[in-house]
């Protein structure tokens, strides 16, 4: 779990992003270069939120680089090397870029066609993406960075599967996850819906 002081320090980068953007001109100039690429208004939205969250992740980068590389490391929690934690670190911006563009394109169109309701409407929105993230995540986006196999029948798989019958979760199956490459803590979780 991310320190006060990593989610303090996300959060002065998100700022400081944000008012660069806008203080200097950059965002205007982020529209216009999507002006120049297409007219239709939710690709343009698309396109700023694409630049503007770039800008963000490659600000924020030595934040996460202490938080999620250095501080990890320190703790003897992980021995992964550097260039595979940051393609991972990539690869899971790359993920989440996709669930926040189609947020922003979303917002940005019920801003401009509810202006009276949309933050209610937004909060729908967010429910309805972490919804289809959690649904997707452990068949399409866990396997990006882990191997998951079938556990084997034996007395640990027919108590969990037990326990899930017990509480009224459907499963098919009890898998494991090979999170060795990236830290060396024992851990236990449930995916998915």
């Amino acid at each position: 779990t991310p320190s006060v002081a990593t989610i303090v320090l996300r959060i002065v980068v998100l700022f400081a992003v944000t008012a660069l953007a806008m203080g200097t001109g950059l965002a205007a100039r982020m529209r216009a270069n999507a002006q120049r690429l297409t007219r239709r208004v939710f690709l343009q939205d698309g396109l700023v939120a694409v630049q503007f969250l770039t800008l963000a992740m490659a600000a924020g980068l030595p934040v996460e680089v202490f938080a999620g590389y250095v501080r990890v490391r320190a703790a003897g929690l992980s021995h992964t090397n550097f260039w595979p934690w940051l393609s991972d670190y990539l690869l899971q911006w790359a993920v989440d870029l996709v669930f926040y563009v189609v947020g922003i394109v979303a917002i940005m169109a019920l801003v401009r066609r509810q202006p009276r309701v949309w933050p209610a409407l937004a909060t729908l929105v967010y429910v309805a993406l972490y919804a289809t993230y959690t649904l997707v995540s452990p068949v399409f986006i866990e396997p990006l960075f882990n191997e998951f196999t079938q556990l084997r029948d034996g007395p640990a798989r027919d108590r969990i599967l037990s326990l899930a019958r017990a509480n009224g979760v459907a499963t098919d199956g009890v898998y494991v996850k090979d999170a060795s490459r990236q830290s060396v803590i024992f851990n236990a979780s449930v995916s998915g819906v």
